[in-house]
């Protein structure tokens, strides 16, 4: 067994993984992510979709731990950015109870954020590209309504 392997199972994190496997899981906070959807496949790809007030949407896209990919769509659904971020900017662990974010994409002057898990549910999709545009479209569709 390597030594990521044994950590894992000491500290509890390789479960908590594992718990997020093919989850759509609903987080309201920190307040200035509002309530957002992540989205766990079975390949462990994520994507976070964050809803903003002034209709537009923020995407990021990455693994269990932080964002490869950062789209941000206007309220029409067009990307105005598709970037890839730094690695130490936006990252996250994923946890039955709570979402810890930390990063130097977020806001300076705490350690890191936490976002309330209120609800999961089976996510069986695969993310990749096609099913982003087909995500990022439904969500242009609620939030003008």
């Amino acid at each position: 067994m390597g030594f990521l392997r044994v950590l894992g199972k000491l500290t509890g994190i390789e479960g908590k993984i594992e718990w997020s496997r093919a989850k759509r899981i609903e987080v309201v906070g920190p307040e200035f992510l509002g309530q957002h959807f992540i989205y766990v496949d079975q390949d462990f790809n994520v994507a976070i979709f964050f809803p903003k007030s002034d209709r537009t949407l923020h995407i990021f896209v990455g693994d269990t731990f932080h964002a490869h990919r950062w789209i941000k769509c206007d309220p029409t659904g067009q990307k105005v950015k598709d970037e890839i971020p730094p690695e130490e900017a936006f990252e996250w662990k994923i946890n039955p109870e709570n979402i810890w974010y930390r990063g130097t994409g977020f806001p300076p002057g705490k350690p890191g954020y936490r976002g309330k898990v209120i609800e999961s549910e089976k996510f069986l999709d695969e993310i990749n590209e096609n099913w982003l545009d087909i995500k990022i479209k439904e969500y242009i569709k609620l939030m003008s309504l």
